[in-house]
Order: C-alpha cells, then structure tokens, then sequence
C-alpha cells in the first residue's frame, strides 16, 4: 500500500524554507515527489539563501601553498569546490600542479619468488604448530 503524502504540510515545510531533501526525509518521500509537486501546483521557487562572504587574502595564501589540496581549502573557507573553482577562475589564479600519483612497478619474477617462498614458510610453520597443539592433545589423552 502507498504512503500518502500531506501536501499541505509538504507546502507549510517549504514556505518555512526547508529544502526538499528535508522535506522528503521528514514525509517520507523522495526528492522528486517534492520537486513534482512544487512544479504541479505552481509553488514559487524559493529564494537562494545568502552569499557567503570568503576570505580573499586567505584563499590566495592557501591557492599559494601547493602542500594544500583543493578540497582542504574550500572546507578551511567554507565553501564548495565548485565555489573555490569558480573564484580561483574570477580572480585570474594560477592553475594548481596535479597531484603526483605514483605508480608501483609490477614486481619481477624474482620478487614474486621471494613472495611465495614467504608464504610457504609462513604456511608450513602455521601447519606444524597446528600439528604440534594435536599431538600435545592426543599425548594428554584428548580427541585428535
């Protein structure tokens, strides 16, 4: 059976200015329920909230500092990196260096001998301590 939904309170939620995912999450609906709705009975669209001020100097300081990752300075200005693409654009920075990514080399045969010759050595002392805990069982008179 479907939930119905309460457009009223569906309207009453959005004139308070809650935005549509936490519209859908309080009525149980999704997202798409809430923006069809908007669209069929003709809600105004919401105002977009208030700019955010950002820290200029500071975004140029950290733009600077190539240690820093995008995504570090947008959460230290609080905002998105979208937002720090678009003002890093209208204020002429520099691009950023892309993170170095360094690749392992496949190993040769002879470290892939090394590697198996580990295992086994680990395998055959896992199995004789094994053996060693059956044997101390049986010689204590336990089942094996």
């Amino acid at each position: 059976m479907k939930n119905r939904v309460n457009y009223t309170e569906m309207k009453l939620l959005r004139d308070a200015g809650l935005g549509n995912a936490n519209i859908a999450a309080r009525l149980g609906c999704s997202v798409s329920l809430v923006d069809a709705a908007a669209r069929r009975f003709g809600w105004p669209k919401r105002k977009p909230g208030p700019n955010r001020i950002v820290d200029v100097p500071l975004m140029f300081r950290l733009w600077a500092d190539e240690s820093i990752q995008k995504l570090e300075i947008a959460k230290r200005l609080g905002i998105s990196t979208s937002t720090l693409a678009s003002l890093a654009k209208r204020h002429h920075l520099p691009q950023r260096p892309r993170p170095r990514v360094v690749v392992a080399l496949d190993p040769t045969p002879n470290e892939i001998a090394e590697r198996a010759r580990e295992c086994r050595e680990r395998h055959y002392a896992e199995r004789r301590r094994e053996s060693d805990k059956v044997t101390a069982r049986v010689m204590q008179g336990g089942a094996a």
